[in-house]
């Protein structure tokens, strides 16, 4: 028994994610809103975090990973990566130029399971466990 959460801004793909999975009562949907900028607010603990191709197009990446740290549950896990962008196309300047505070933060606060954390490449999927 698993409860899941998928969450994104409100595109096709996050709709379509939703309707393919609305009839299982163990999926909830849930858009992120510009008026609490784009942030999830659960008041529960969360045990598995993925955020697949997400960091480089966020405008506070710093803010979210601190966020996705309070949001985990002890010894919860996050899975991500993190692409080595130079700000073009959907990327954003903020997304580059949070990109070492970030690396930085997860490396301070998480114990890496798999993967590398180096802030001159693009990580591949990285798993890492709060402590």
């Amino acid at each position: 028994d698993i409860d899941m959460i998928i969450t994104d801004i409100e595109t096709i793909t996050f709709h379509y994610g939703a309707w393919r999975l609305r009839q299982s009562g163990q999926v909830r949907a849930i858009p992120l809103k510009e008026d609490n900028d784009f942030l999830l607010d659960l008041d529960e603990p969360i045990d598995v975090i993925f955020c697949m191709t997400v960091f480089e197009h966020m405008n506070k990446p710093l803010e979210v990973a601190k966020r996705f740290y309070d949001q985990l549950s002890s010894g919860g896990l996050l899975i991500f990566d993190y692409i080595k962008s130079d700000g073009y196309g959907l990327d954003t300047q903020q997304g580059v130029d949070e990109r070492y505070a970030v690396l930085q933060y997860i490396q301070a606060n998480f114990d890496v399971l798999h993967g590398n954390i180096d802030s001159e490449k693009t990580l591949s999927t990285t798993v890492v466990r709060k402590r």
